[in-house]
């Protein structure tokens, strides 16, 4: 009878294990892309996005068991050292290294539609994932809610992201912000299917979205968190999985974007350990930067006074005439 027992606990304890492994490989598999250029002001935030969330270390502690996209094995390259990979155009050649994908097209405004739609083919032909997160330079992704967000999703006719509304003469385009939208990977098939219905007279996000309409394809909406000026311990929301700083559209000079990235990477490791020393240092680092901003804020409203001021005495003067 003991024995008997004894066998029963043991297959019980084989299957629950077994079935963990399925539970874990079933898990989705997710792929960020950041779009880039080598132009300022992407290259001066490049190299700190490799060092905060991008970083292979800190993606395997955020990430913990879930698993991240490999090249698939028909593919000679390397494993990703991280579930990130940056695409950019402007290379003599299409060619992948260090997890940047150089596009063989002219890094023109104009061609972002071409570059999304390139790296999407290479994607397919080379990673095994199950959902994109597309997103920019203007942005610090919490890895660890961003893949907790995805988990239980269906990876099937997915997409996702902060809806926007564009009008044409036709009517209203419902679409998800380019900052940052997911689309499973039978959607970016489908679309690379399509890319001959595509209207490149939209911008890109415009027209995907545009496109996946005339599909039948309907957008989930979903939230990220804005930033318009540089952001405190308490102007942040900790679970928000996307936290974005376009700072020129709020009047000031994008180089400070950086300092946004490292405020909020900074505020999300202390969240992590609690360390005393570290709140110290976000406390002396968060002084320093809201001065920095100030000034910089102060400069643009004299700018900003300057130029209206001419404005002014040029209108004037053309009345008087």
């Amino acid at each position: 009878m003991i024995i008997w027992f004894k066998s029963l606990i043991f297959v019980l304890f084989f299957f629950s294990i077994l079935y963990c492994d399925i539970l874990e490989t079933s898990m989705n598999k997710l792929l960020i892309l950041i779009m880039n250029s080598d132009l300022y002001p992407s290259n001066s935030i490049i190299p700190f996005i490799k060092k905060t969330y991008m970083k292979k270390e800190h993606a395997q502690l955020a990430i913990g068991d879930y698993e991240w996209p490999k090249f698939k094995e028909t593919s000679n390259s390397k494993d990703l050292s991280s579930p990130i990979i940056i695409f950019q155009a402007g290379s003599d050649e299409q060619k992948f290294q260090n997890n940047i994908l150089y596009l063989n097209i002219a890094k023109d405004l104009e061609t972002q539609a071409e570059r999304t739609l390139a790296t999407f083919e290479w994607v397919l032909e080379n990673i095994d994932f199950d959902i994109i997160y597309r997103t920019t330079t203007t942005s610090y992704i919490n890895l660890q809610k961003i893949y907790k967000h995805i988990e239980d999703i269906e990876p099937i006719n997915f997409y996702s992201a902060p809806e926007v509304k564009h009008q044409e003469k036709d009517g209203e385009i419902k679409f998800g912000s380019g900052a940052g939208y997911f689309l499973s990977r039978d959607l970016i098939k489908t679309i690379v299917e399509n890319k001959n219905k595509w209207d490149f007279e939209l911008l890109d996000d415009v027209a995907l979205g545009k496109l996946l309409n005339n599909l039948g394809k309907k957008l989930t909406p979903t939230t990220r968190q804005d930033f318009i000026n540089y952001p405190t311990y308490s102007d942040i929301d900790f679970n928000q999985f996307h936290y974005r700083f376009r700072l020129d559209l709020y009047g000031y000079p994008r180089f400070l974007e950086v300092l946004v990235l490292l405020s909020i990477h900074q505020k999300l490791e202390y969240l992590k350990s609690k360390e005393k020393i570290l709140r110290y240092k976000i406390k002396i680092f968060d002084i320093f930067n809201i001065a920095f901003f100030r000034i910089f804020r102060f400069f643009n409203i004299i700018d900003k006074y300057k130029r209206t001021k001419k404005k002014l005495r040029k209108n004037l003067k053309s009345i008087l005439n």
